[in-house]
C-alpha cells in the first residue's frame, strides 16, 4: 500500500510477520526486501542496521523496533507516526524514507543510508 501523503518512493509494506521472536542477525531478510548486513547502532526503542535493498540493490539504513516495544500499542503507534512523517518529508538535508511496515514482525523503517559520524557521537 502507498501512503496518501508519502512520496511515491516511500512504500508502506505489509508482511505476514513470520519472524516473531527471532533474533536479528546478519543475512536476515525483512519484508522480503531488506537483507541485514551489520548493526549500526541502537537506542531505547530499537536498533539500526545497514542493509541491502534487494529491490534497488542500494544500501539503506533500517530502523527496527524492539519486540518488547512493539507489544505496547502506544509505542507501535508512535513508531508508525514517525515513519509516516519521515516518509512525507522531502528536503536535501533529511534522509529519504524508502519503505516501512508496522504490520511486520519486527516493525521497521528503511531509509536512505547516510555515511558519516552519528549525531551525538562527534
Amino acid at each position: 500500500r502507498r501512503l496518501a501523503h508519502a512520496p511515491a518512493e516511500a512504500v508502506r509494506v505489509a508482511v505476514d510477520g513470520g519472524m516473531a521472536g527471532e533474533e536479528l542477525r546478519q543475512g536476515m531478510i525483512l519484508g522480503d526486501r531488506f537483507r541485514l548486513s551489520s548493526r549500526i547502532g541502537n537506542g531505547g526503542f530499537g536498533e539500526v542496521w545497514r542493509a541491502l535493498d534487494l529491490a534497488s540493490t542500494q544500501e539503506v539504513a533500517v530502523k527496527i523496533l524492539f519486540q518488547e516495544r512493539a507489544k505496547n500499542a502506544a509505542s507501535l503507534q508512535r513508531f508508525g507516526r514517525e515513519a509516516e512523517i519521515i516518509a512525507s518529508l522531502r528536503h536535501p538535508s533529511i534522509a529519504r524514507a524508502v519503505a516501512f511496515s508496522v504490520d511486520a514482525t519486527p516493525a521497521y523503517l528503511a531509509m536512505e543510508l547516510v555515511e558519516g559520524i552519528a549525531l551525538g557521537h562527534g
